[in-house]
């Protein structure tokens, strides 16, 4: 009995920690995912406005 409860607690203090890790999202591509052929790329590409988007999101 006592293993099942040790057991049951690390499950939920696992799982907790689990929750507050933060996520992480991979944009991969080329000059397309980077904004090819569109202006101001620096600040209109694919990886940066999807940051935007989720951040705004998550409020």
């Amino acid at each position: 009995m006592k293993k099942n409860l040790l057991a049951l607690a690390f499950l939920l203090i696992s799982f907790s920690a689990l929750c507050q890790s933060k996520i992480k999202i991979a944009c991969v591509g080329n000059s397309i995912t980077w904004g090819m052929g569109t202006a101001d790329r620096e600040h209109n590409n694919y990886p940066r406005n999807c940051k935007i988007c989720w951040e705004i999101n998550m409020r």
